[in-house]
């Protein structure tokens, strides 16, 4: 094995590792491609990254939609206290839109989902088709 390969494998177990706690529940290297992930990283390939991303590509990549940035996890941290001081919401229209397919549902009715293949995290909103059709699974409530 190379230090690349082991740096990979260190980054894919900090990935799930951080998908475990987030979620409450295990979370196990899956098998084979992910298509309901590979879609949203073909989408999200060309987002601006936070500098540590661009200097140390072998991390875990986190990007919370519908913001445009992926993050490193101490930059997320970072920001996400930032944004839990600040926070006014997105108003009413973003805030029942699919991070999807972009379709305005009633308020109340997205699903928080956390997605992840490999060292990519995704955390995003989902109307029921699209969740039904990218076979997420719900954790459930805490």
């Amino acid at each position: 094995m190379t230090a690349t390969t082991d740096q990979v494998r260190a980054a894919q177990a900090e990935a799930r590792k951080l998908t475990t706690t987030a979620l409450g529940i295990p979370v196990k290297p899956a098998p084979g491609p992910a298509p309901a992930m590979d879609e949203f990283l073909d989408r999200f390939k060309e987002l601006e990254r936070c500098p540590h991303l661009a200097a140390r590509p072998i991390q875990p990549w986190m990007l919370v939609l519908p913001w445009q940035t992926w993050r490193c996890q101490p930059c997320l941290r970072e920001w996400a206290q930032k944004e839990a001081r600040t926070w006014t919401g997105f108003g009413a229209v973003e805030e029942a839109t699919c991070d999807r397919c972009r379709q305005y549902v009633e308020a109340g009715r997205l699903t928080p989902a956390m997605l992840r293949s490999d060292l990519w995290i995704i955390q995003c909103s989902l109307c029921k088709r699209c969740e039904r059709e990218m076979g997420t699974k719900t954790a459930a409530p805490r």
